[in-house]
């Protein structure tokens, strides 16, 4: 039976980008989610959730 040889090469790169997006996310959601889920004022007091948050306020 032939096998297809494993390219490591490629899973790494797409690993890595699988983990740069998670890391940009995390990064980005990460003041959304402590304000919401755990009313976290500092977090809630960034000027990233500040710049969302404007239009509702």
């Amino acid at each position: 039976m032939y096998k297809k040889p494993f390219k490591l090469k490629t899973w790494a790169i797409r690993f890595t980008w699988l983990f740069v997006i998670i890391g940009v996310a995390f990064l980005y959601l990460y003041p959304v989610i402590s304000c919401r889920l755990w009313h976290d004022q500092t977090a809630c007091e960034t000027e990233k959730w500040q710049q969302r948050n404007l239009p509702n306020t």
